[in-house]
């Protein structure tokens, strides 16, 4: 059964009609039917509008699906002497899948806007977004799946605000379908993926810190995962990833105690980076696929190949920060697939005396050889965001820019 559901964190304005409200005359000018069915304060000067463009017979203005009656949202700002009139959303409610159970969940609080979807049949999905609404931006955004005859699940989240979110899924191996999972049996964080100019990627890499556009793990176990040794102060070490193109890694390794002369480069400072078949909880069953492991010298970038043997070495190029940093550009090899399309993962092996491996910090959940505990990338669009140095750092900045009567939340 299709229904709208509406939540209001603020007091509802009372219902009006187009031809009785200045503000959205010229919203609904040339189109019929048009009428208000909430208005809702939103913050000092601001209120959130609720349109309807149908009749209550169900006529739609220029909807091709009969079963679909339109809605919008509209941000109506008079903070100003002349009101800003802006799209939030447009929506129209068909069920959302062969259940017909479709819904929408729209909330109004001081200042924001949030929308959440749910639908499907068998398989199962929802999708929700937050929406600052002055200055006007798109703060977070996420998702979750489930299959109804398995335990198959995933939730994803992405905040624009901090640039950074993860994945947690779980999907049984063949052959075990029924059991009951974790919802979180995998889990890793985002890498970005921004594209960079040719002199960034060539030169311009070696000068600039990492910031916050990468993806930051570290010893404390908050950002990243410590899949070996126990958790401690985030102080101890700490790394940032983010790929600059489809095949060039960056990443930046802080520790505050790098460690020479050991015996093996496994028991001394280096980075690990698996690829892998990708994965994901769309899969029926897992099966087991291919992983490959390259092992990355932190003192002179040496590289090593580990698990899955792999028949190529990764390219490698070393940069010193200081005493306590060092940063790599690492690009795969051709003869591989692209990282972009697969799994990926990248693991800090912290050695404080060269003899052991004292503590693994990864950007997933990394499992030894299983292709599924691998992450994948987030690949960011210039119309969403950019990636630049300032400060000496690569920092993110957002690039979204919004028209009057496009939708922000183009679902």
């Amino acid at each position: 059964m299709k229904r709208l559901l509406v939540l209001l964190a603020l007091l509802l304005a009372s219902p009006a009609t187009a031809g009785t409200d200045p503000d959205l005359e010229p919203i609904c000018k040339g189109r019929k039917p048009c009428r208000i069915t909430g208005s809702h304060p939103a913050g000092e000067g601001l209120r959130v509008v609720e349109l309807a463009l149908h009749d209550r017979s169900g006529q739609s203005w220029k909807e091709p699906d009969p079963n679909c009656a339109p809605y919008e949202y509209w941000l109506v700002d008079r903070r100003k002497a002349a009101p800003v009139r802006q799209l939030l959303v447009h929506l129209c409610n068909d069920g959302y899948g062969a259940r017909g159970m479709g819904e929408d969940h729209i909330e109004v609080a001081e200042g924001r806007f949030s929308l959440t979807q749910t639908g499907g049949s068998a398989w199962m999905w929802s999708r929700s977004a937050s929406v600052q609404l002055a200055p006007l931006r798109v703060t977070s955004e996420g998702s979750s799946g489930w299959w109804t005859l398995g335990s198959n699940t995933e939730d994803q989240t992405w905040s624009h605000a901090d640039f950074k979110g993860g994945v947690r899924w779980s999907a049984p191996d063949c052959g075990h379908e029924q059991d009951k999972l974790a919802p979180d049996r995998f889990a890793y964080g985002s890498i970005p993926l921004v594209e960079m100019d040719a002199a960034f990627r060539q030169s311009g890499w070696k000068s600039a810190r990492l910031g916050s556009c990468s993806l930051a793990a570290d010893s404390e176990g908050k950002n990243g995962f410590v899949t070996f040794g126990k958790p401690v102060g985030k102080a101890d070490a700490s790394f940032r990833a983010v790929f600059v193109s489809e095949r060039e890694l960056l990443v930046e390794v802080e520790d505050d105690r790098l460690v020479a002369g050991a015996r093996s480069w496994i028991v001394g400072d280096h980075l690990e980076v698996w690829l892998g078949d990708p994965k994901g909880y769309m899969d029926h069953c897992l099966e087991a696929g291919k992983a490959w492991q390259w092992g990355v010298d932190l003192l002179d970038g040496k590289v090593h190949t580990a698990f899955g043997d792999p028949s190529q070495l990764l390219a490698v190029e070393r940069e010193a920060v200081g005493s306590e940093a060092v940063r790599f550009k690492i690009t795969f090899p051709k003869a591989f697939p692209s990282p972009a399309a697969s799994g990926v993962a990248v693991v800090y092996s912290d050695s404080d005396d060269g003899k052991r491996q004292e503590r693994l910090i990864a950007s997933s959940r990394v499992a030894f050889g299983q292709a599924a505990s691998l992450g994948r990338l987030r690949a960011i669009p210039k119309s969403e965001a950019i990636c630049r140095v300032a400060g000496g750092r690569l920092q993110a900045h957002s690039t979204r820019r919004f028209t009057p009567d496009k939708p922000v939340l183009d679902w």
